[in-house]
């Protein structure tokens, strides 16, 4: 008896592993099917709240680690252009592709200055315009590509009363705007 039990326990036992490794098996195959589809933003100009576009987000984000920054590059219009790129060069506009280029483009000198630039911008968020501080805080700017007319232009801008409560992002965007209805 306790032999027969042992064997039926054994066979309930072995079922439930070769079950339990079907389903996960079908998991990973459907998996790596979905790595070829393609994705949705690449088909509509999808908003970042839209449903579809957060499907891709989840996609991308099983087989990539985004970090606090590579979150950035999580918008519809530039994965769009990323995947276009690729496509471009003969590459299938697939999730999988996108895997692979973000795989390559974390290599790279270009990815590494996008990192840089992020943060620089970043902690633009965090400076307050001060004038007094301007030869230290001016750096922000010849990183971001100001010529010498351009800072000087700039320290005038923030030097203004109306502009002593903003910080450093607020001010660019408020003289580049200037510059724009100019």
């Amino acid at each position: 008896m306790k032999s027969v039990k042992k064997n039926v326990l054994s066979v309930i036992v072995v079922t439930f592993l070769c079950s339990l490794s079907f389903a996960v098996f079908a998991q990973k195959s459907g998996n790596a099917r979905k790595l070829l589809d393609r994705p949705y933003f690449l088909e509509h100009e999808l908003k970042s709240k839209d449903s579809l576009f957060a499907t891709d987000v989840v996609t991308l984000k099983k087989y990539i680690t985004f970090d606090s920054l590579d979150v950035e590059l999580l918008k519809a219009p530039v994965l769009r252009e990323i995947l276009l790129g690729e496509a471009r060069v003969g590459r299938p506009a697939t999730y999988q592709t996108m895997v692979a280029y973000m795989d390559y483009y974390r290599q790279t000198v270009a990815y590494r200055e996008f990192r840089e630039n992020l943060l620089l911008f970043k902690r633009m968020e965090s400076v307050k315009v001060n004038p007094l501080n301007w030869e230290k805080d001016q750096i922000l700017f010849n990183r971001l590509g100001f010529t010498e007319s351009d800072l000087e232009d700039f320290k005038s801008y923030i030097s203004a009363p109306e502009h002593a409560n903003m910080n450093y992002k607020q001010a660019y965007i408020g003289y580049m705007n200037e510059i724009m209805a100019l």
